[in-house]
């Protein structure tokens, strides 16, 4: 492909229909202009010019030539206008990748705040497991993920945004798991409502049970977060859940906290791109709002206590 100053050139004077008229307009000399016409005359191989005592006129070569760098010039000019809108947040798409319990108590109030104030912008939300959200996000069909940490995906960096403390509830048949700490291979042996063992939470929690040589066996494991609490409602056992998603649920099950020997360690929730990649201006929009509303007293904790950290993104 010739050099695009050449076409820019080229394009003046077919507009212009003059050499000088050219010069003036790209604020350069005449002979460069000439000097430059000439060179991709050559380089073509094809008069592009006619020279008459009035100006010049373009060939029929040079009438065809000028359809495509004219549509050309135009596609880079609405290319440029594009990226204008979407730096002053007027277009674009934002697309996000999170579980559905962290888009339910995370994310669907920001979504909320980002699309108030930004309503031109496209939103997409996909909800999936950590690892197919990990892999959209590598296949470059996301910009974020929001993911229970860690996460190890080569190529993928995480932002913590929110820090999490897992918690083991139960009703009124298992009082004699109340007031005092139980140990944890005591808790082992009752019957566990727990996530899928596919979730990244579920995970963290056995790691840590494993690593205090005790292994956990649950009766029950669910899909859906809402339901450990329905299950634990109605007695079929001690449900494992996230303390700040869950105060109000708590509360309408009448369920109440184990409180262990050893403490769970809490855990972050984190804000996933892609290494190396800068965020298109939407996405960085939605991060930056996204790690200030993890920093409220009340942000997407439903009642609990949150302790958010903010990190390069």
């Amino acid at each position: 492909m010739r050099n695009l100053e050449q076409y820019k050139i080229f394009a003046a004077v077919a507009r212009t229909r003059s050499f000088s008229g050219a010069a003036k307009q790209l604020y350069i000399s005449q002979p460069a202009v000439s000097q430059s016409v000439k060179n991709l005359e050559e380089e073509l191989g094809f008069q592009l010019f006619l020279r008459t005592p009035k100006g010049v006129k373009l060939t029929s070569e040079g009438e065809m030539l000028y359809g495509y760098i004219h549509s050309a010039f135009n596609l880079i000019a609405s290319g440029e206008d594009r990226l204008e809108g979407m730096r002053r947040m007027q277009a674009g798409e934002l697309r996000i990748g999170a579980g559905d319990t962290l888009t339910k108590y995370i994310l669907i109030d920001c979504l909320h705040r980002f699309h108030s104030r930004y309503p031109d912008i496209r939103l997409s939300v996909v909800n999936r497991t950590t690892p197919q959200t990990l892999q959209m996000l590598k296949a470059g069909e996301l910009d974020l993920a929001v993911c229970n940490l860690p996460v190890d995906c080569e190529g993928v960096e995480a932002a913590p945004c929110m820090r999490v403390q897992d918690v083991f509830v139960a009703g009124s048949r298992f009082g004699h798991l109340f007031g005092r700490r139980v140990p944890l291979a005591e808790l082992a042996k009752q019957p566990l409502v727990m996530l899928e063992r596919a979730s990244n939470s579920r995970q963290f929690v056995e790691r840590f049970f494993t690593g205090q040589g005790v292994l956990l066996t649950p009766e029950i494991e669910l899909g859906a977060y809402d339901l450990l609490f329905d299950f634990a409602g109605i007695g079929l056992g001690v449900s494992c859940v996230v303390e700040e998603f869950s105060q109000e649920l708590i509360q309408r099950y009448g369920l109440r906290r184990v409180r262990l020997a050893k403490r769970l360690p809490a855990r972050d929730v984190g804000i996933c791109r892609l290494s190396g990649i800068p965020l298109s201006v939407p996405a960085q929009k939605f991060a930056d709002m996204l790690l200030d509303a993890c920093k409220e007293p009340a942000a997407a904790t439903k009642g609990g206590e949150g302790e958010c950290a903010q990190k390069g993104l």
